[in-house]
């Protein structure tokens, strides 16, 4: 037991990260791996940049939960999430307001 081996993370990411699987990875499948990858401390550039990308794409399909749990990874991770951010609150047919785009921008998650 312990922390799964850095060839089986490399694995999972190649594998994720493909173009004919990526496209084809479900909102809790990106949300799971991008938990699992931070919760576990390995912050694997392709595949955090590969759901981001899928995120901001595909944001409307993604529930609540989800939705959160890509936050919290991305901000785990030290990636900045101010795109994806946008992508969730736009996919709510919501506008980002002045105060919310001020605490975006203040945010130590959007300026890691």
């Amino acid at each position: 037991v312990g922390k799964p081996s850095p060839q089986l993370f490399a694995a999972i990411e190649r594998a994720a990260t493909a173009p004919a699987r990526a496209s084809q990875l479900s909102p809790m499948d990106m949300s799971t791996l991008a938990w699992a990858f931070a919760s576990q401390g390995h912050f694997a550039d392709l595949l955090f940049g590969t759901l981001a990308d899928l995120a901001q794409a595909r944001a409307g399909e993604l529930n609540p939960g989800d939705k959160a749990r890509m936050l919290w990874a991305f901000s785990t991770a030290g990636r900045s999430g101010a795109s994806t951010f946008s992508a969730f609150l736009r996919s709510d047919n919501r506008t980002v307001t002045r105060r919310e785009e001020l605490c975006i921008i203040s945010s130590p998650f959007v300026n890691s």
